[in-house]
């Protein structure tokens, strides 16, 4: 059975006089706290509000938490009149998009400390399945030990969860694993490997103190302990890197035939299969990108620069980077700066564990940001709002349509 998102109509004025006369149900509630974190709608709300609150409309929710943000964005425009920029429009034509759904203050970020037992994302029959259903990912992720054996991190108990030598495998309470050395270890190397699937992200902490937080539908092969005279992982997928320093042993991640030298440095690897290109994005320090099929193809990185591994092993750099839309992902953010439609799709569909199926063709760009914990459903109904494409869904399955 295909089912049709349906496009939401009620205008910000039915919002706002069901606000005032009290009839405003909870749903409502939160489609109107979500419009108004739209820079776009903020001053409409202004000059909708502002003769209301003169006449003294609202003093029956004086203390209502959403009547206090309404106050505060009609002050803010008092004070400040300029117009802000329009999150969600058009490439070219600049058609703002009205249903907008920008996270509220202290909701911005995808919560990497949550506590354990937050739920993943539900599994269900495709005959089940319904467009509010597909919800968003969650922290999920299988770690495989050096044995073969593997843990589903999601649902494993806080504390230590496996013994590999001289290391012990320890499950924080914000989620994260972490690599406990309790002797000196053997000259063994012992390797884990952390997958996250469609629907999931997670963070692990290396043994050398370094950080890494993986994107959904990504995996991360490392020591348990590192030793020599380099620290070398293996990415497939998209992982953001903090480095721990230690000049005596650089830091490798080889991924799709190029390999991304470091000494201590934040930097993001985009390197999935179906993407054009890898991407490596540079936030802090220094990082050298060099093929290793064609080793004449190696670039140093400066902050905010970019370095492209192309389907012809060549490795063009970009300075012209929106680092914001780059880490957005470990944001809690979808962010895009006239992407097409595919783009957008292609993290959806790795995000909601989804499949998607081109029926109609979309030119158009798009540019705008939206929160990862909306649920399917309300990210297509921005799309559809611009009244370009149209989505029917049939189980897991995503289809664009005409409108």
């Amino acid at each position: 059975m295909i089912r049709t998102i349906a496009m939401p109509t009620t205008p910000i004025e039915q919002l706002l006089d069901k606000y005032l006369s009290g009839n405003l149900t909870e749903a409502e509630r939160q489609q109107l706290e979500l419009l108004l974190q739209d820079p776009a709608q903020q001053q409409l709300l202004a000059d909708l509000l502002t003769h209301e609150m003169e006449t003294g409309a609202f003093e029956a929710r004086k203390d209502d938490q959403l009547l206090q943000q309404l106050q505060h964005h009609i002050q803010e425009r008092i004070q400040s009149p300029a117009p802000l920029k329009k999150r969600w429009s058009f490439y070219g034509k600049r058609i703002a998009v009205a249903a907008v759904l920008l996270v509220a203050a202290g909701m911005a970020f995808w919560p990497w400390n949550q506590p354990a037992n937050t739920p993943a994302a539900p599994t269900a029959d495709a005959a089940n399945v319904t467009p509010s259903s597909l919800q968003p990912g969650g922290q999920r992720a299988v770690l495989t030990l050096a044995d073969g054996s593997e843990i589903t991190l999601d649902s494993a108990h806080n504390g230590e969860l496996a013994q590999q030598g001289a290391i012990k495998v320890i499950k924080l309470q914000d989620g994260r694993i972490r690599y406990d050395q309790q002797q000196i270890p053997t000259t063994e190397i012992v390797y884990n490997t952390i997958y996250t699937p469609r629907g999931g992200q997670y963070q692990v902490l290396l043994a050398d103190g370094s950080k890494v937080w993986l994107n959904a539908a990504s995996s991360l092969r490392y020591p348990v302990a590192f030793s020599g005279n380099e620290r070398r992982v293996e990415l497939k997928g998209e992982g953001y890197f903090e480095i721990a320093p230690d000049a005596s042993k650089p830091f490798h991640v080889s991924v799709n035939n190029i390999d991304v030298t470091v000494l201590g440095t934040h930097f993001n690897i985009n390197a999935y299969a179906d993407e054009a290109a890898v991407r490596t994005t540079l936030l802090e320090g220094k990082v050298t990108v060099r093929g290793l099929t064609n080793p004449q193809a190696t670039v140093t990185l400066q902050p905010g620069e970019q370095a492209i591994r192309h389907a012809n092993d060549n490795i063009s750099v970009s300075s012209n980077v929106d680092v914001e839309e780059v880490m957005a992902w470990k944001n809690g953010l979808f962010y895009f700066q006239s992407a097409n439609l595919a783009t957008i799709l292609r993290q959806a569909a790795r995000w909601y564990d989804v499949d998607i199926e081109f029926n109609h063709t979309v030119t158009q760009r798009f540019s705008g940001q939206i929160s990862r914990n909306v649920n399917a459903a309300q990210l297509l109904s921005i799309l559809e709002s611009t009244g370009k494409v149209r989505f029917d869904i049939a189980g897991k399955t995503i289809k664009v349509q005409s409108p």
